[in-house]
């Protein structure tokens, strides 16, 4: 009998050691897959930021040379783009307005003349009053502890 058991605990013994081997590689695949999926992601995020920034120069460049030509009158100067060729639309000239636009045209101008006169001036006279208002209260906290060490030191 014993012969029978000790091959078959040496074949369970070899093969417990595999199974633990094995076990072992499968929890470090799993692992270094987890590590790829992160940096996978990590870059379509990167790629994703870099295409945005790249769709934004794009209109940003769009915009700043305006891609347009065009045509001004004689005393009337205006930007014009850099000669970019197939990048550079004519706009064709409007002689006259669509009916719907006149009448929005006219609609936005009464609105404009129903608001009357506007001032200007006004942010630049609301952060004046802002500034002498915090002036104002921070000197007058300043006063408020200055009466009241005075107090102290009388009293």
């Amino acid at each position: 009998m014993r012969i029978l058991i000790e091959p078959a605990e040496k074949d369970l013994e070899t093969a417990e050691q595999e199974e633990k081997r094995l076990q072992e590689s499968e929890a470090n695949a799993q692992r270094i897959f987890a590590n790829a999926e992160r940096s996978q992601g990590q870059v379509q995020l990167e790629q994703t930021r870099k295409q945005e920034a790249l769709d934004n120069l794009h209109q940003k460049i769009t915009d700043d040379f305006g891609l347009v030509m065009f045509d001004y009158a004689a005393d009337v100067s205006g930007p014009v783009p850099l000669p970019l060729d197939g990048m550079v639309e004519q706009l064709p000239i409007v002689t006259e307005l669509a009916p719907e636009i006149e009448e929005q045209l006219n609609h936005h101008r009464a609105q404009i003349r129903r608001m009357g006169p506007i001032n200007p001036d006004a942010k630049t006279g609301i952060r004046s009053g802002k500034r002498t208002l915090y002036v104002y209260e921070d000197s007058g906290g300043r006063s408020a502890q200055s009466r009241s060490g005075l107090e102290a030191g009388c009293g």
